[in-house]
This record gives C-alpha cells, structure tokens and sequence, in this order.
C-alpha cells in the first residue's frame, strides 16, 4: 500500500486527521475533504496533504484508497463514487490495523478517559525515548499533534467502542479504563456492551501488559487475566494519598511489592490519579525507568478539549472539556470544584445527540451538583435526526432543582460575558460546537473587560477602637486590586451616623459635624454594592450587629458571620463553649455592672479561686482595650473601674507565665500558615502598647519545635471551627512552660494596621496584601450563595 493514494472522507475528524498525519509520514500520498476549515485541516495541509471543503464526486479518482468512518453516510457524494468507481474503501478502524503491522500495539479502550490515558502514555513513552507511534482522539497540548509515525516499535492506539471497531485488531497489551452506558445505539445494551469488551479482552496477546480498572463494577465483575489497578484493597495495583496540589494532583501507589510516592500529575481529578497510575504500571512492565515515567507524568500538560485553558488570567477562567456522558461531567466537575475552591464555577453545558440525551435520561440529576450557576445551550445533534420529545428542553426539565438558566448558542459567548465577574472560572462543555465558546469570549474581552464588584467598604464605628479601625482600613484601601473592585467608602462616626463619598475616612478623622442619618441616598448607595468589606472593631461592629445588618440585606460580606462574630467577642461564652471540647482555657470568672453595683463583695469572693497576677478585661471588646494587671486585692477595684468604662460585662483571668501566641487563620477550612508571637517582655499591653508609636514587638520566626507548632496549629483550628468562624480571624493562645497551648480569645476583624499581626504574618506566609482581599472577597461571594441554595432548598421543601 506504500505507493497507494490515500483520500479521506472527513479529514478533518480527530480520529481521521491522525491517521491521515501517519499515511503522511509513511510517504504515502493524501488528499481529503471536509466541510469547514478546521485547525486539523489547516495543520494537514501545511503538512502537504491536498484538501478540499465539501464534499463532491470530481474528487474521487479510481486509483485511490478511500477511508471513511462510520459517521459517513452510505448516500456522501465521494462514498457513492468510490463505489461505482471500484476503489478499495477501508473504515477507519481497518487503515488503522493496517498502519499498526509490524508494531507491537498498545491499545487504550474504555467508555471514559481513553483519550486521556492513550495521550499519557504515548506522552510518557516519548519523554523515554521509546519513539512510539501513535494515534489517539485529541490534540497533545504544546505539540498540538494527534499521530505520528515513530520509528520504536510500539504503536499506541485509542481503540474506540463507539462502533464496534476497536475489535477489529489483535494488541500486544491494554489499559481498560472503565465500561458505562454510552454508545448503547450501536450496542443495543449493557449486556451487549459488556460483551464487545469480553471479546476485546480475548484479543490482547500478552496478559501481563494488560491493565484493567478494578475499581469499576462492571469490570471487576468479569473475568479478567490481567493486572487491577484503583482505589480499592483489592487491586493489585493499589493507588492511595491522593492529594491536590497547585498544578494538579500527587498520589502514591503500591504495586509489586513496592511503593512509588509522590507521583506528580498536573490534571485533575481522582479520575485523572486512575489514568496515570495505569500508565505508571504498564510503562513499568514494558522496562521504561522509574524516573523517566514520572518525568513524562510531572511534564504532561494535557489534551486539548480536556480541562483546556481557554482563558487564564488573574481575573477569569475558562476550561474548555469534551465531557458529554453524565459520569465524565460529574467527575470533571468534582476535580475543577477541588482545585478552584470558594470560587464561583459556571458550567455551560451543550447536550449532544438526541440518541445519548434519550439514552442517558435519568442520569443527569445530581452531576452538575458542583456548579454554582447552571447554563444548558441548543443541542448539538452531531447530524442526527430529530427525536420527538427530546431536546435540551429535557436536560433542563431533569436538573430544574438546580434552577438551570437556557442561553441559546448563538448568544452563549455573550452572556457569559455579561454575567461572568472577576475570580469566577467558566466550563464550557460538550462535544459539539461550544468548544468555541471561549475562544468567542476571548474576543468580547478585548473590546470590553469584566464588569467589576461592587464593594462598599465600611469602617470606623462606635466602639472604642474607632481609631485602630480607620488605621485597619488603610491597609485595604492600598491594597485593593482596582482592576477588580469599584470601591465605595462608608465611615461611621464614633456616634454612629454614616458618611458617605470618596472622603469619608478622612471626614472621620477631621471629627465631622455633617453626619448623615439613614436616608433614601444612604440606602441607594448600600443598594448598589455587590458586596462589603467591614473594617470594625469592638462592640457595634465586629460583634455581629453590622454583619446582621447585611445579612438582613441580603449582602455578602467578609468575614465571619454574624453568628460566630457575636459568640467569640463574648469572651466568657467562647470560653465556656472552649471547655465543653476539650480545649485548655486559663481559669476565669465573669460578672456584670449589675452584679458589681449589687455586691461587689460576692465578686470578690469569687476570685478568692484565682492566684494571682490577674487580668481584668472587657468582655466583650479587643485584646488590647481597657485591660489592667491586678497583682493583688488592692488594685482590683480600680481595674474593675476602669474597665467598666469599656464594657458592661467584665472577665477575669488568672495570669500565667506565659509566652502569647498568635494564629492568623483564613477560609473554610482553617489554613494557618506560621504563628506569631507578641514579645511582651512581660509588659501587660494596652492600646498604645499594641498600635501606638512604640507597639511592641511581633515575632514570626519563633524558637518552638516543629509539633509544638503543629499542637498549636491543632488547637487554634478546633477553636476556629466550634465557634464557627469563616473567612479569616485570629486565635490568640498562651504557651506556657511545659509545651501546653491555652486558647486565650479569638478576634473576628483582627486588627490590619501597620503594627498588627494579622497581615505581617500573612505577608511572611507569602500572601500579599491584594491576594488576601481576593481571598476574602472569593469566600464571602461563596457562603452567600451557599445560604441561597440552602433556602432555596427550604423553601422547595416547604412548597411540598
């Protein structure tokens, strides 16, 4: 066949145009027709293929081998003609047997991930030095290649179930990936499907090259002579420690008698560690080195149409997947959700063909659970006819619980433009034409970026630490990205009336007299943020009354919720809830001015309990406000005086000897990066003492063994998560001389000045001022939508 003409009826088709690049590189002559000038097309022809759009009879010569593929209709133009003119005519499937004799095949079959897994592989065995040939159903990013001619004797082929083809050629060895319900219009059903596999199975010729997922049903359910790899105990290739990590996801696996650990992958996804760890044992039985197998893994960077960037900027971004069935969507879904986090994902989603829209009905009900906003688009009918009553209107009936929006094709780029905002990360998904969508959207940014959030950012207030909030709120007016935030300034004054304009913190520092009640203007200018940023202090403020002032909104907010902002600022509460879990408090009483004014003599008797040195504090106020050190009975009244000032509820604890650590937590989860110290020099410090001019020391390169830390890092998360807190807040211990961590308080809007922990900590950590706003900003937006679900769902129920 070397001196053969080789003319292809579809070119351009992924599976085509690989082989077409092979008959190429094999010195044979190609030509081919499409219908539209596709980036296969254009590749092929740089690579002297002659090609034609459309499709016509002038095109066909009798000294051709024409190849077609089974979406080919038996009545194309070039089909008819190459019949009538006699010229041999080879399915896809068959040129591609023919094309792998003489190699040592490696085929890559499954109903999800062969594209995947048979890129990885041949990707791997490339970066070895195998020099495979191959010929797989995408484009490898960065060599934007599907095929190609090696000279090694290995030849790796995504064999496809989809018709029946893949049993048309032996292999030398195998990688099932998975068997589920797709493609049953060829196979009629499960059974049938099952039973192409069986015999696919009978024949690979060397079982020990054979790797099968063990933790699929169907596949574990069948008699197999091979090597299991998965999850699960069972699987003689065992994978486990799966973790994500910036770029992707690291897993360790068991096999032989060995562990490999650490193997690094930049996709995605549990499904994605499955696809690797295949690769891993096979590229081991075949000899290559451990070391070049996880080079090849670490470097991969993916398929095209497969988790593909479309659009990665600081503000946006935009994954490109061919997902289609329902279990690829959900697991591709679930490993975007892992890596973005907080941040909002949109899924537009394009059903395809009405026979796997009929097929898989009633199976899309929970697979986009991931997504925070649904898009469904037209149906792409890949060239089928109609079926009655199935449409995209039929996906949009069965996930009506996730409340899906309909934006018709021609106008998806748009309106994603128009409702996408900063941070949030966009999927477009389908095998059809919305694979062009970012692309489009690309476009639009160009002439028009992002609308950017609205934020109000609210500081100063009545509390006593209305000065450290104005200090605070420096920090994120110079920090800020401008690029995102329209920023609107809200003062409160030291009585409580609003300031509105561009110069409102600078009013509050000038002591205005022009104070503004709650008018139709303050009320329109709330109205119009997206979101705000409170930068307060002590009562009236980060004690929940102005995060409940936005929840009855209806406004995100950062930081914690209103809830467990007015449990922690009660210090005695926070305390008291601290002992029922098992956390360490130093001993305390508490009493109120009602108390002290009815007997201050029963107060008295009450820290008869306490040993002295004790701390008079506030209870309700930060850790620095209205504090006195009592060393014995004579100076108790005179504390307790002065911080009744402060506060009508009143702390006291006994003090220790004691170094006080600081730990600065962020998010959901409660990261903590280092802890801080404040190097007290056994100083009691008051207000000047922690912001003034001669602040204190803070200490982030502490002399504290790696589990001391870890012991604390332990103790401040439980603290963070009993009491509820989210976004960020700073947990305040004591260490004391035997390696034993007292939680002391914990701070909801910890202090952002200049001699504040919070951001020198996070700044030592490696987050910068900007990111961590973002971050604030990225969790707020999502616990919002996570209460609308939430009542959303109540109220459905309540319907009911």
């Amino acid at each position: 066949m070397n001196d053969e003409h080789f003319h292809f009826i579809g070119i351009g088709g992924i599976g085509m145009s690989a082989l077409a690049r092979i008959a190429l590189q094999s010195k044979r002559q190609v030509s081919g027709s499409d219908l539209v000038e596709s980036v296969s097309v254009s590749t092929l022809r740089k690579e002297k293929a002659h090609i034609y759009l459309g499709h016509s009879k002038e095109m066909i010569s009798d000294q051709m081998v024409v190849v077609y593929n089974t979406d080919i209709k038996h009545d194309n133009p070039e089909f008819v003609a190459a019949k009538e003119k006699g010229c041999r005519l080879l399915h896809r499937s068959e040129l591609l047997a023919h094309l792998m004799l003489g190699h040592k095949v490696l085929a890559v079959a499954g109903t999800h991930g062969k594209t995947s897994t048979s890129a990885l592989l041949s990707y791997v065995m490339m970066q070895a030095n195998c020099e495979p040939s191959f010929a797989i159903g995408g484009l490898l990013q960065g060599l934007g290649i599907n095929g190609q001619k090696g000279h090694g004797e290995y030849f790796i082929a995504e064999a496809c179930e989809s018709d029946g083809s893949f049993l048309n050629y032996t292999s030398h060895g195998a990688i099932i990936t998975n068997i589920d319900n797709d493609h049953l219009n060829y196979w009629k059903d499960m059974q049938g499907l099952k039973t192409g596999f069986a015999k696919f199975v009978q024949n690979i010729e060397n079982n020990d090259l054979l790797f099968f997922c063990g933790d699929d049903t169907h596949l574990k359910d069948m008699i197999i002579n091979g090597a299991s790899y998965g999850f699960a105990n069972h699987n003689d290739l065992k994978i486990y420690n799966l973790k994500s990590t910036t770029q992707g996801v690291a897993f360790s696996i068991f096999f032989e008698g060995k562990d490999y650990v650490d193997i690094h992958l930049k996709s995605l996804g549990h499904h994605q560690a499955l696809n690797a760890a295949a690769v891993f044992g096979l590229c081991l039985r075949l000899g290559l080195k451990e070391a070049l197998i996880r080079k090849g893994l670490a470097s991969f960077v993916g398929v095209c149409r497969r988790c593909e960037k479309k659009i990665d900027t600081a503000a946006l971004l935009v994954l490109d997947d061919y997902g289609h069935h329902p279990t690829e969507i959900e697991a591709t879904l679930k490993a975007i959700k892992q890596h973005v986090g907080d941040k909002r994902l949109i899924v537009a989603f394009q059903p395809h063909r009405y026979t796997r829209t009929r097929d898989c009905q009633g199976q899309f009900n929970s697979v986009f659970n991931e997504a925070d906003l649904v898009i469904i688009t037209d149906l792409y009918t890949a060239g089928e006819a109609p079926i009655d009553g199935i449409s995209h209107q039929t996906l949009m009936d069965e996930i009506n619980h996730l409340n899906p929006k309909y934006i018709p094709r021609s106008i998806l780029a748009e309106t994603l433009h128009d409702i996408a905002r900063p941070h949030d990360v966009i999927v477009t998904m389908g095998a059809g034409d919305i694979t062009k969508v970012g692309n489009e959207l690309n476009a639009i940014l160009q002439e028009k970026p992002l609308k950017k959030w609205v934020v109000g950012v609210v500081t100063g207030g009545k509390s006593s630490e209305h000065e450290v909030a104005l200090e605070s709120a420096k920090y994120v007016f110079k920090n800020i990205n401008r690029d995102f935030y329209d920023v609107k300034p809200f003062g409160i004054s030291k009585t409580g009336h609003w300031i509105l304009g561009n110069d409102a913190f600078e009013q509050l520092n000038n002591k205005p007299c022009d104070d503004l009640e709650f008018t139709p203007q303050l009320f329109e200018q709330i109205a119009q943020c997206d979101l705000f940023i409170p930068v307060m202090h002590g009562p009236f403020c980060e004690d929940g009354t102005i995060q409940g002032f936005f929840d009855t909104l209806g406004k995100p907010y950062t930081g914690c919720d209103h809830r467990s902002s007015a449990l922690v600022m009660d210090k005695g509460m926070l305390k008291r809830i601290a002992m029922t879990h098992q956390i360490p408090v130093v001993p305390f009483i508490e009493f109120s001015v009602e108390d002290w004014k009815k007997s201050s003599t029963y107060v008295k008797e009450k820290i008869k309990d306490l040993k002295y040195p004790l701390f008079v504090k506030p209870t309700h106020l930060g850790s620095s406000v209205g504090v006195r050190k009592v060393e014995d009975l004579s100076q108790f009244d005179e504390a307790v005086t002065y911080a009744l000032k402060y506060d009508s509820h009143i702390i006291v604890e006994q003090g220790l000897h004691m170094r006080e650590i600081e730990f600065c937590v962020l998010g959901r989860e409660a990261e903590i990066a280092i802890p801080g110290e404040v190097d007290t020099k056994g100083v009691t410090l008051g207000y000047h003492g922690k912001y003034g001019a001669a602040a204190i020391d803070l200490l982030t390169k502490l002399d504290l063994s790696e589990e001391t830390i870890e012991k604390g890092i332990a103790l401040a998360k439980k603290s963070y998560k009993i009491a509820g807190c989210s976004g960020l807040a700073r947990v305040d211990t004591f260490l004391d001389n035997q390696g034993q961590f007292w939680l002391n308080e914990i701070n909801p809007i910890p202090g952002l000045t200049q001699t504040s922990m919070y951001p020198l900590v996070m700044e030592d950590a490696g987050m910068t001022g900007d990111r961590l706003i973002d971050t604030l900003v990225i969790i707020a937006l999502h616990r919002k939508r996570f209460q609308d679900k939430h009542y959303r769902v109540l109220k459905s129920i309540n319907e009911v």
